[in-house]
This record gives structure tokens, C-alpha cells and sequence, in this order.
């Protein structure tokens, strides 16, 4: 059976959505994808990404920076995109309050998109929620 856990991002200050970072079997797909990048330019879009973030209300920001996205065969109704140039950072919206951060990718956005989908087609309804120090113990104890 697969584990799932979510833990807070607190580098995002949003006044009206939390935003969390999903862990599936121990992995982070968004921290494999973050340290991924190499170049100052894609830092530099990284953050302007996570600022992004910080503004989102509703569907108040361009659709050519945060769109609903639709995956084909894999399809869920709750998967939005968050982009710059060259980078996207896909999330789940859950009402009323908070996004599950999935994971990103560099260009290439169709196969992105499918890859999003099929690893998490399958995430339950409830997941815990756990603190990052919990996870940093539960490190130590392995």
C-alpha cells in the first residue's frame, strides 16, 4: 500500500490558501524537481513561481501563469498549473482552503502533465498532514 503524507510549505505567505508538499512512499517529486535545477535563471524562476503562489485568490492571476489543467486518460478535475517560461509547478486544489504541491518540470509539457497524472491518479481523499520535523525524526530513527 502506498503512504502518503503532506507537510506545510512555509515559504509561501498566502492570506487565503495553505500550501503543502505531498509525500508519496517518502519520496517529494517538487524537492527532486527544485534541486534539479542548475542555472540561475531557473532559480530566478523558481521564485518568481513561488511568488506566484504567494497572490493566488480564486482565478485572479493570467491564464498564461496559473491555469485548470485536464490530463486525457489520467484525468482529475483538480490538478492547476502554476508557470513561468520555461518551468511549471503542478498542485491540486482542494476546497476550500489549500493546494497539495505535486511536482515540476522543465518544458516538455505534455508528457509533464501525463507523468502528474499517472503518479498521482491515485491519491486518497484524506491524507495527514505532518510537520517537517516529524519527518526529519522519522530519518534519524531508519
Amino acid at each position: 500500500m502506498e503512504d502518503f503524507h503532506l507537510c506545510p510549505i512555509d515559504d509561501i505567505n498566502n492570506p487565503k490558501y495553505d500550501f503543502y508538499l505531498l509525500y508519496k512512499n517518502g519520496r517529494n517529486f517538487y524537492e527532486e524537481f527544485a534541486q534539479s535545477l542548475r542555472q540561475q535563471s531557473e532559480l530566478d524562476e523558481l521564485d518568481s513561481i513561488m511568488a506566484l503562489m504567494d497572490k493566488v485568490d480564486n482565478n485572479n492571476l493570467p491564464k498564461s501563469k496559473y491555469r485548470h489543467i485536464s490530463g486525457g486518460k489520467y484525468d482529475r478535475k483538480d490538478v492547476w498549473e502554476f508557470k513561468s517560461k520555461h518551468l511549471r509547478i503542478y498542485t491540486l486544489k482542494v476546497p476550500p482552503d489549500y493546494y497539495i504541491v505535486l511536482g515540476g518540470y522543465k518544458k516538455g509539457q505534455e508528457k509533464d502533465i501525463a507523468k502528474i497524472f499517472k503518479h498521482f491518479n491515485n491519491i486518497p481523499d484524506e491524507i495527514p498532514i505532518r510537520d517537517n520535523d516529524e519527518d526529519d525524526n522519522e530519518a534519524q530513527q531508519e
